[in-house]
């Protein structure tokens, strides 16, 4: 008789290596998870506003509002603690771990065309309902 486990689905998976990977880098760096969140919220809206400054898009208050958004960078930045854990968790420091996810490494020409091909999305988002009515003008 064939035992049958029980396949996680791979959005679950994802997210239960992301919460592993960030528990590891919280034992690591002696973060609480309130500081991890907060510094991650400051870097988005640090990476936001340097995207909206420097392109045609100056919708950073609207963006900044669409759980896309928000969605995307999480998910943009449990891939850099994903390759951090991958390289050197041993050798990580808050140092280290600020160097990797300063505004610098965000500058990435794929990261830049990714958020500026959802932008449309996430401002739709934020500014229709679901009947197709203008919240915002």
């Amino acid at each position: 008789m064939e035992s049958k486990e029980k396949k996680v689905p791979h959005v679950r998976a994802v997210a239960i290596s992301a919460e592993s990977i960030k528990q590891l880098i919280l034992s690591t760096l002696n973060w609480t998870e309130e500081r991890y969140n907060d510094y991650q919220f400051e870097q988005g809206c640090t990476f936001l506003e340097v995207f909206t400054k420097d392109t045609k898009v100056s919708s950073y208050d609207v963006v900044s509002r669409s759980s896309l958004y928000w969605k995307w960078w999480k998910n943009q930045w449990n891939e850099v603690d994903k390759l951090l854990y991958e390289d050197s968790l041993m050798a990580l420091n808050e140092r280290v771990y600020y160097q990797c996810h300063s505004i610098n490494i965000y500058q990435d020409e794929f990261l830049i065309n990714s958020l500026y091909n959802n932008i449309g999305m996430m401002i739709d988002e934020v500014t229709i309902d679901t009947k197709g009515k203008e919240l915002i003008s």
